[in-house]
Order: structure tokens, then sequence, then C-alpha cells
């Protein structure tokens, strides 16, 4: 974690370097964003994501919450979309936390910045200190902040410049991390909104008022989740907005003695208006996120493309439709009803949850006692629906009971809506499309069907669409081709090893070896690739290039016999992104130690393995001869 301290007046930067003996960069002013997704999936992974604009250019940055640094590209595609991240440290480690969610701008602070490096006695860089400030966020000022960077390898030389910023007059160590001040300051939270609903806990509380608060506090989850649905930020605001409404319908459903006749009838019929509202954008959500997946099976995946935009189109149409009912007056009674039903009858909440729940049990368990092989499809949705209705119910009343044994039966629960779902999909016609898009689609091998307004074709999920024949027909499957069983995994599509291994050679010396070696680990880096150069010439060039000493802590002998790490040699350079493993006068005896190795000629291989996680390149610096070293290098 890099030493951070807090000032309220910035020194000035020719002050410090005085100081420190240090060399200051010219100042600059910078505006930084931290980016997360709406329910703070990052920040919930440990992970600050930053984008850092200023003159000299745009960066992005990725840090831990205790503020160590994980990577830094430079960063050219303007908005901050999981899509447009560069390849490497920073799409790896985000993508997965993140998900199918947009990543937002979510707190931002300017000011100017100076730059201060701490060189040793050949003038390289072995420490950075960034001096920020005066800073605004929000719509006040933050302290001004003193940051001291360790650069790898160089652990003792940040230490040593941390305890001589310490004592300074003014310079006060910081007790949270800069970026929880800038949230703070502009009125957010850093771990963002959870659309979790939380159960009540006291059995005691009048069904009224008990009622009134869920339907309350689900009216906050629909409200926080209504402008990303208008603006189609991203599937999950829609997702939790209709989750909102089913669950606000499913409790008004079972509170008749909790809630006036007439305005539980009334709200009611309107929280099925907006369910139903939903449905249609919410289920061209869900195919187009599996469209993918389903495209895997296909030998030719290019061949779906047309279906894909006639239902990105029929989505775009149909949220369309879902913003005008979101914005109409009819939903903005119904948020009004919705917020002023806080009020009922009196009996206590927990004896009424102990029945209701009994009673929608036997009915989940009736109606699975009635499924056999020959059931029909509706048959089993009712079974799902009613299995919901149950798994709301538990989650309204879960602090009414014992946490451990609650939990187990709405995980168990769940399982058995997913199992019931996957036999439904599989049962149950699942998509419906205007019949004119679907006959130019599928060559008129369709067949219609009235629902509401529109003729409609059966769609993947199995049904009659399935079984259509004569020529039209053949014309899809022809190109398609035989489609692979369910049973058989999708192809892995991903490619190349993790790590790419680069190696300047030549037999003879003074050709430009070096200079290619070095130049090619800086474009690499530059670009955003992390990069690692290994300076393997004895005479040190590459190393002397980067101004770093040719020492390597128990030579070429520890390396080679695995008593030192190849990590532990890494050196960090003056660029970003780029490392060295330094030479060292005793690689003049490198092919005499490593023919004393069991397998010589794949001993660099194995040495390289240890970091091949750290980083994108490699770039080996080799000397001019023939030997061990460059068999192994051409490995």
């Amino acid at each position: 974690m890099p030493a951070e301290f807090v000032v309220e007046e910035v020194p000035s930067a020719a002050a410090l370097a005085d100081a420190l003996g240090a060399e200051a960069s010219p100042a600059y002013d910078e505006r930084r964003t931290w980016f997360d997704t709406f329910d703070g999936r990052l920040y919930d992974a440990g992970l600050l994501l930053e984008l850092h604009e200023h003159r000299r250019g745009t960066t992005l940055t990725l840090s831990t919450l205790d503020g160590k640094p994980l990577a830094r590209v430079p960063y050219d595609a303007g908005t901050v979309t999981a899509e447009s991240l560069p390849e490497g440290e920073i799409r790896d480690r985000v993508s997965k936390p993140v998900g199918i969610r947009a990543l937002l701008p979510g707190a931002t602070v300017e000011g100017p910045v100076t730059e201060l490096a701490v060189l040793d006695d050949l003038d390289k860089t072995v420490a950075r200190i960034e001096v920020e400030g005066p800073l605004t966020a929000g719509d006040g000022e933050l302290p001004g902040r003193l940051r001291v960077e360790a650069l790898r390898g160089y652990a003792k030389a940040a230490r040593t410049t941390a305890a001589d910023l310490a004592a300074l007059d003014g310079v006060e160590k910081a007790t949270e991390p800069q970026f929880r001040q800038v949230y703070a300051a502009c009125g957010e939270d850093p771990a963002g909104f959870k659309s979790k609903l939380e159960p009540l806990d006291d059995r005691d509380q009048p069904a009224g008022a008990a009622y009134g608060v869920l339907l309350t506090r689900l009216l906050v989850i629909l409200r926080a989740n209504l402008d990303g649905t208008l603006r189609q930020l991203d599937t999950e605001f829609l997702h939790d907005l209709r989750v909102s409404v089913r669950r606000a319908r499913s409790l008004v459903k079972f509170a008749a003695d909790a809630l006036p006749d007439d305005r539980r009838g009334t709200l009611g019929t309107e929280l099925k208006w907006l369910g139903d509202a939903t449905s249609a954008s919410r289920d061209l959500d869900v195919y187009l996120l599996g469209f993918d997946d389903l495209a895997a099976y296909v030998p030719e995946p290019e061949t779906l493309e047309p279906f894909r935009k006639l239902l990105v189109r029929h989505r775009r149409q149909s949220h369309t439709g879902l913003n005008r009912s979101l914005r109409s007056a009819r939903f903005r009674r119904l948020t009004e009803l919705w917020a002023t039903t806080t009020e009922g009858g009196t009996t206590p909440v927990g004896p009424l949850a102990d029945t209701l729940i009994h009673k929608v049990w036997r009915r989940v368990e009736k109606r699975g006692d009635a499924i056999t092989d020959e059931s029909p499809a509706e048959a089993v949705h009712d079974l799902r629906k009613r299995c919901k209705e149950l798994r709301y119910l538990l989650e309204f009343f879960a602090g009414l009971y014992d946490a451990g044994q609650h939990a187990g039966i709405i995980s168990e629960l769940k399982k058995l809506q997913d199992n019931l779902g996957e036999f439904q999909a599989r049962r149950v016609p699942g998509l419906r499309v205007p019949a004119a898009a679907g006959a130019a689609l599928l060559g008129g091998a369709v067949r219609k069907r009235r629902t509401g307004h529109h003729d409609a074709v059966d769609g993947p999920a199995g049904g009659p669409a399935r079984a259509a024949a004569g020529r039209g027909a053949r014309r899809v499957r022809g190109p398609l081709g035989p489609v692979r069983p369910a049973e058989e995994p999708a192809p892995d599509r991903r490619a190349g090893p993790h790590v790419k291994v680069l190696a300047s050679y030549s037999i003879k010396g003074g050709v430009g070896k070096t200079t290619a070696a070095a130049n090619l680990a800086w474009l690499g880096a530059a670009e955003g690739r992390r990069v690692l150069l290994w300076d393997l010439d004895p005479q040190g060039g590459a190393t002397f290039l980067f101004r770093v000493k040719p020492k390597v802590k128990g030579g070429g002998k520890a390396l080679v016999r695995g008593r030192r790490e190849l990590a532990d040699a890494v050196k960090a350079s003056d660029f970003d992104n780029l490392d060295l493993v330094p030479s060292d006068f005793s690689y003049r005896h490198l092919d005499l130690l490593l023919d004393a190795q069991r397998r010589p000629t794949r001993r660099l291989d194995a040495m390289l393995s240890q970091v091949s996680e750290d980083y994108d390149v490699v770039v080996l610096d080799c000397p001019p001869s023939v030997s061990l070293v460059s068999e192994n290098s051409a490995r």
C-alpha cells in the first residue's frame, strides 16, 4: 500500500524537492473519476477503477481498496465501458466481477498534481511522490495529499522517503483512503446500491405497519432502478425493478389480514399492469443475453446474425413502449398509492406469517405431488409460480425465524425454481415475434398463431417451429448445418498463451540486439502491456540503458538453482508497465550453471513460468554466442 499523507496547506514542489533531494516535474491539472457498477461490484471485489484525465493524456488505473496499484495503461476510448477496456490486466480483473452490468462514473475529484522523482546515485528513479491539491470534489474542497509510490525492487527507498515526509511540519499520515473522502464529498456510497430486500425482524409488530414497511422498502428499490431502466444503462436495472414489482404484488396478494380490502384490490390491479408492461422487454433482454451461448452450438454462428438484429430491433421497440408506461400518469398514481399504503391490521405479524407460510407450503406440496411424467407444461409452470410465492414469503419474514435453517430452505427453493424453469423453457414456446419478420427470417417456414395484436412464431425454446417442413425450412437448415447435441459442450473459443516471450539474439555482437530489445520492451509498455525485460548479457547494456544497477542478489547461481525466485530479482524501470531483471557479472558462467541442471535447455522456461501471470510480454536480451543460453532462448 502506498504511504499517504494529508496536508491542509500544500507545500511547494520546490520546497519538497529540496527537503527530499528529489526532482520535480511541471505541475498539471488532473481530473480523476472512479468507475463501478450501480451495485458496487468492483468495490465488493476489493478493486478501484480510476480514469485520470490531464493534458499529458488519459490513463486508466486499477488498484486495491487500500491503494496498492495493480495496473496502469493509456486509455483513449473516451467513455469507460466493460467492452472498451484494453486487453490485459485491467480487463482480466474487472470483467468477471462486473459481469453484465455497466460501468458508471461514481465520484470525481479535480486539482493540480506535481510529481517528484526520488533518485539514486545513478539518477535512477527509486520512488515517486505525487503532490495533489488543493482538491475539489462535489461542492467542497478536500485537503491536499502526498502519496509515496513504491517501485518494484525498491521497497527500502520508498520506506525511507515516507519517513522523511512524515518528519516534515504540517504533514500528517492519512487515516483513510482518498476515494472514501471523495465519495463522501460527492454524496455517494462506494458500495453502490443493493437491490436486496431487508426482511422484517419483529414478530410483535402490527401486521399493517409491517406490510407498510416491506412495501416502502420495495418502492425504494423500484425508484432506485427507475432511471437506469429508462436509460437502458444495463439489463439488470429492469430486472431489479421488475422483481420489486413482482414481490410487491405477491405481498399484496397475501395481505388480506393486514391491508384494507379496497386499497389492496386497487394496488394489486395496478401492480399487475406494471408487471405486464415489463414482461416483453425483460424476455427480449434474456434472449439477447443468452444469444452467444446459443450461437456457440451452431457450426456457422454468423448465419444467426439476422436473427440477432431482429431481436435487437424488437427489444428497442419494446423498451420504447415500456418507457412510455414508466413516464405515464398511471405509473405516477401507482407509486403514490404504493407510497401511502403504510397502515392496516393490528394483528401481530409473527403469527400471521406462520399461517401464511404454512398455507402456501401446503399448496406447493399438493401441486408437487400431482406432477407426473404426463403432466402438461402448464401444471409445471403453475408449480413454479407457487414456489416463487413461497420463496418471497420466506424472504419477507426471514428475520422472524432461525437464520441458518431459513437460508437453507430458501436456497433449496431457488434450485427447484431453476430446475422447473429449465424444464419449462424446453416445453413452452418461448419467443413471440411479428409473423412478417419471422417469415422473412425463416424463409416462410413458420407456423402462425394469434397472440394479442400480432401473429407469432414459436422460437428456439422448442415447439412447432421446429417441425416446419418444405423448401423454406430446408433453406434454413442448409446454411446452419447440423446442430450440436445439447449434452455436448460449446467450443472454447479462447486461444493463445497468457504471456508472449520474445528473444533478441544474434551470434555476433554490435548489431543493435540490445537496442532492439529495449525498444521492443518500451513500445509494448507504452501500449499498455505489462512487459518484463530480462538482460541475460553479462555486459549489461540494457541494464545500463534503464539506469539500473547491474546486480542480482546471489547472482545467476541463485536464480538457476532455484534458491531465489526470478520475481525477487525484478526491478521497476522509470516507465509505467516496464520492469527489468538486471544483468549480473556472474551471467558469464550461465552456460556452466545451466549445464549442471537436469534439463539444461528448458531451465529458462521454468524460471519464466514463475512470473508468467504478472506480465503479458517478456523480452530476452541474449548474449552474442552459440550456447545453452541461446538454446534456452530459442525454445
